[in-house]
């Protein structure tokens, strides 16, 4: 936004995430853009970022936005409320971990395609600072650490410390017992 604009910098990105809904499991209103566009009305909250929240609402014509200061406003919601939250707007990637926090919910895409935002870090106005973040960006993007990370927190598989591979030099000639 502009207002942050003026107070810092932000660094190159250093994930790409795809836009999606957190929805009752139950909900199948929104499992495809066919049935979704042609929705009477329905509330999509977002957490903080409004812009976005009306770019992905775009594609849908009777739909209402409503701003949440935190989470629990849509995951408590609807108990009897006169406010109905149909859809959560966050990242895929997010809403699969809230999933598993939150069971009775699931992620889905209703749009035709993948709606996508980058992930940036807030930097002070300092282009030694931002050089230095993108430089650290693009250093662990290609050593891997952040495919890794990626992996492990994001898609929930397992660590495993590459173990040496066995060598003829190193554990036949210089480890054999004398």
């Amino acid at each position: 936004s502009t207002k942050y604009a003026q107070k810092i910098m932000l660094s190159k990105p250093y994930l790409t995430v795809t836009l999606a809904l957190v929805v009752h499991k139950e909900d199948d209103r929104f499992d495809d853009f066919e049935t979704a566009s042609k929705l009477d009305t329905f509330t999509l909250c977002y957490f903080e970022r409004r812009e976005v929240a009306r770019d992905y609402a775009s594609f849908f014509t009777n739909v209402g936005l409503y701003g949440i200061t935190d989470l629990e406003t849509f995951f408590l919601n609807n108990q009897g409320d006169s406010l109905v939250l149909d859809a959560y707007l966050t990242s895929a990637e997010r809403g699969s971990a809230l999933s598993v926090h939150y069971p009775g919910y699931k992620v889905v895409n209703p749009l035709p395609y993948h709606m996508q935002n980058g992930l940036v870090f807030p930097i002070a106005k300092s282009d030694i600072w931002r050089r230095y973040v993108d430089n650290w960006i693009e250093f662990r993007s290609k050593d891997g650490t952040i495919d890794r990370f990626y992996s492990q927190w994001i898609l929930g598989h397992e660590y495993r410390k590459k173990t040496r591979p066995w060598n003829v030099l190193d554990d036949l000639i210089l480890h054999s017992p004398k």
